[in-house]
């Protein structure tokens, strides 16, 4: 595929999904190798190879669980506006809630299972067993390891696949495990510490980002410090903080491209790219955005 004629995910308009699981493709492949709809269409699996691919959409009343079975490549997404840019691993589980824009750009090469459950079945799950009371299951999660969830997947597919006598009562008993499964690793309850970061946590991250300024900091490498899940990371960063983590490596970048402004005689653009910065117009347009002043009057006002 000619990238530079391959249509974004972040452009167009949007698709709602009520079809198959590969109906969100805007453009690159998908390939659904084995599938299907229960006749109450209460679940959906499909076991699929990408390639390089752009996808948008959203599932209404449907929410996705997809695990990497394999993958070697790099994943940008955004749900409903939030952006997570990082490298997939096998083994993980991605979670994404009902009505949920879901906008994808992955260049590389998976094999995923994805597994689609009926929404107000698992709220009813939930409803019924009040210890799943702060499962948090209308944010996603991205992503999360649960081997339970894992094998219950595969022993779906295994089902639906084979159909011995009784498989539709067997699945049935999969789906309810599964969802038992999805609510406790959603559950602010058994991990309570993403509420917050504990200072050694946070400690860690911050000598992170201040050593690696000039390089590319993503939510995936600072949460791997720590284990935590990307969106749980996300979340507890910024209670820690007020500050997303995004909002703070801006401002840890834009405090040392001052530093470098005001006590050397490095040229703007040098300073730029040694904090972080694409060039030095994105230097000058941040700058001016979170503090109304240019590089340049910057370093003049330190030699006055």
């Amino acid at each position: 595929m000619n990238e530079n004629t391959r249509q974004s995910a972040f452009d167009g308009d949007l698709l709602d999904v009520t079809g198959s699981l590969d109906s969100l493709l805007i453009d690159g492949r998908i390939n659904v190798e084995t599938g299907s709809i229960f006749a109450d269409d209460f679940m959906q699996y499909a076991q699929f190879r990408a390639g390089t691919h752009a996808s948008r959409g959203r599932m209404h009343n449907k929410i996705t669980l997809v695990y990497s079975n394999d993958v070697d490549g790099n994943l940008d997404a955004r749900l409903d506006g939030g952006r997570v840019d990082f490298a997939p691993k096998p083994g993980m589980l991605y979670f994404v809630p009902e009505k949920v824009v879901q906008e994808y750009e992955f260049s590389g090469e998976a094999r995923n299972t994805a597994v689609t459950l009926d929404a107000d079945f698992l709220r009813s799950v939930a409803d019924a067993n009040p210890e799943f009371r702060n499962s948090r299951i209308d944010e996603p999660r991205f992503p999360f390891r649960n081997p339970n969830i894992v094998r219950k997947m595969s022993a779906l597919v295994s089902l639906a696949g084979r159909q011995d006598m009784g498989w539709r009562t067997l699945s049935e008993a999969c789906r309810l495990e599964i969802a038992v499964e999805l609510l406790k690793s959603l559950n602010t309850d058994v991990d309570a510490a993403v509420s917050t970061l504990s200072q050694y946590e946070l400690n860690v991250i911050k000598d992170y980002v201040r050593a690696n300024l000039e390089n590319n900091i993503g939510l995936e490498s600072a949460s791997a410090l720590i284990g935590r899940d990307i969106y749980g990371f996300g979340r507890a960063f910024k209670a820690a903080t007020g500050r997303t983590f995004h909002q703070y490596v801006t401002f840890q970048r834009i405090d040392e491209a001052r530093r470098l402004l005001t006590q050397t005689s490095m040229p703007i653009i040098e300073v730029a790219y040694a904090s972080g910065f694409s060039s030095q117009a994105h230097l000058t347009t941040v700058m001016g955005r979170h503090l109304g002043l240019t590089p340049a009057v910057i370093r003049k006002s330190a030699n006055a």
